[in-house]
């Protein structure tokens, strides 16, 4: 793991990097603060961790000069060259298979009674650093999964639409949706660089 960090000139919050193959990805959550942000919880420690929920409609303006929203071929490479492998389309969303098992973090993740744990003791997991944690979303205007899934907004440039890039506690895989535009959304935001 080869942690680097990048300090946004806006407000100075500090942010861990991870590179994985070419790509230099933000290791946490962006946390700065703007109109359409939703806190996961009001406590600096919580949001420290977790970083803040954006709006879809002022997603765009919380990138940093030199950053980007990551679009679905950004995601794609990332999940392969870390490992995944394409499973096909599973409830009309692209599938990466061990995606999930190699980004999340072990903190925080509620067990799924019905999905056996992964991580055992003196195992190694998030070999890159990625530290995906389940910090939810906001889903037709309520807090949804906290503990239980990790959401962050992708984009796609060509369409100009946003999808949404799906962790959860009850699979292994990591899963890239169709586009989306429910402005009654707020998902995480991880930005690579330009």
């Amino acid at each position: 793991m080869n942690n680097t960090f990048f300090t946004d000139p806006r407000d100075g919050e500090t942010y861990r990097t991870v590179k994985i193959g070419n790509q230099i990805w933000m290791a946490e959550n962006m946390r700065f603060k703007c109109e359409g942000m939703i806190a996961y919880a009001t406590e600096e420690s919580k949001l420290q961790k977790y970083g803040l929920l954006y709006c879809w409609e002022r997603v765009l303006g919380v990138i940093p000069k030199g950053w980007h929203l990551p679009t679905a071929d950004e995601w794609r490479m990332m999940f392969i060259r870390a490992g995944a492998k394409y499973a096909g389309i599973v409830d009309n969303e692209d599938a990466y298979a061990g995606a999930a098992k190699i980004l999340k973090s072990a903190d925080d993740w509620v067990l799924d009674k019905d999905f056996p744990q992964t991580v055992h003791a003196g195992e190694c997991p998030d070999p890159f650093g990625f530290s995906v944690l389940p910090s939810g979303g906001i889903s037709h205007c309520k807090y949804a999964e906290n503990g239980s899934a990790a959401i962050f907004w992708g984009y796609d440039k060509f369409n100009h639409r946003p999808y949404r890039v799906q962790f959860y506690n009850f699979s292994d895989d990591a899963y890239i949706g169709s586009p989306a535009n429910d402005i009654s959304c707020a998902c995480a935001v991880r930005c690579v660089k330009d």
